[in-house]
C-alpha cells in the first residue's frame, strides 16, 4: 500500500504541481489559509476561494504546520533537509508529545500515525481511505476528511472561578467521574462531595459520553485542537 501511494504520488507531480493542488483546497474542505504542502515542506499551499497556489518558503525556513508560517528548521524538527519531500516523521510521538493511539499524519491524509510507548509507526489507510481524526481511523472521505489541517490558536489557560472546589458537593454529584465543565483536557472526580481535579494524560482528552480520556481530541474539544497538543 505504501508503495502504490508513492507512486500515487510521483504520478501527480510528473502532471505538474500546480494541477496537484488546484483539488486540494475544495476537496479537503480546507478554509481561506496557509496549510503544508503534502509532499514538501520547503513550500506550502495557499487557499484563497477556489484557488490553491504553492507557495515557497524563504531561503533557510520551512513550513510549520503548528503556526501555519515559515519557520526556522530548530522550530520544525520534522523537516529535515533541504531538498524536495524532506518531511520526517519517524520520531513524530516525542516531538509532538502524542500518547499511545492512532492520530493524523500532519502531511498525508491516506496515512497515519500510531503512538506506542514513544515509538512512532507510519501506516496507510486502505484504497480510497483517508484518516478521520474525529473517528481515530480511517474512513471514507466525509465530514472530519482531512480536517487535522485546519489548525487552531492554543486553548488559554483555565481558569476556574471562585468555589469550584466545592464543586461536587454544590451540585450534588454521586461518587465517581465527571466531566470539566472548564476544559476537555480534564475531568472532575467526585468522593463524598470531595471535588479533585484530574488533567487527561499527555495526547488525550475527555469523552463526555464514556466517561474516559483517549485520543478523539478534535471530537471531544468541538474542534478546537491544536496540533501536538
Amino acid at each position: 500500500m505504501v508503495t502504490k501511494i508513492l507512486l500515487v504520488s510521483l504520478a501527480l507531480f510528473a502532471l505538474g504541481t500546480c494541477q496537484l493542488t488546484i483539488n486540494l483546497c475544495t476537496q479537503y474542505g480546507w478554509p481561506n489559509g496557509n496549510y503544508p504542502d503534502p509532499y514538501d515542506c520547503l513550500k506550502y499551499i495557499n487557499c484563497n476561494g477556489a484557488i490553491a497556489t504553492v507557495m515557497s518558503c524563504a531561503p533557510g525556513t520551512v513550513f510549520n504546520p503548528n503556526t501555519r508560517n515559515c519557520d526556522n528548521y530548530g522550530n520544525v524538527p520534522i523537516c529535515q533537509s533541504t531538498q524536495q519531500s524532506p518531511i520526517v516523521v519517524t520520531n513524530i510521538c516525542n516531538q509532538f508529545g502524542w500518547g499511545n493511539g492512532n492520530f493524523y499524519h500532519p502531511y498525508n491524509c491516506a496515512q497515519y500515525i500510531q503512538c506506542a510507548n514513544g515509538l512512532t509507526t507510519v501506516n496507510a489507510c486502505g484504497a480510497g481511505q483517508y484518516y478521520d481524526q474525529s473517528l481515530g481511523r480511517c474512513a471514507l472521505a466525509g465530514t472530519g476528511y482531512c480536517l487535522q489541517y485546519v489548525f487552531t490558536p492554543p486553548p488559554t489557560p483555565v481558569v476556574y472561578p471562585d468555589g469550584f472546589d466545592s464543586y461536587c458537593s454544590v451540585n450534588n454529584l454521586s461518587n465517581g467521574i465527571h466531566p470539566d465543565p472548564y476544559s476537555c483536557f480534564s475531568y472532575v472526580e467526585c468522593t463524598f462531595g470531595r471535588t479533585t481535579h484530574m488533567p487527561c494524560p499527555s495526547g488525550l482528552s475527555f469523552d463526555r459520553s464514556l466517561l474516559v480520556c483517549d485520543g478523539n481530541r478534535y471530537q471531544n474539544c468541538g474542534g478546537n485542537v491544536l496540533v501536538g497538543k
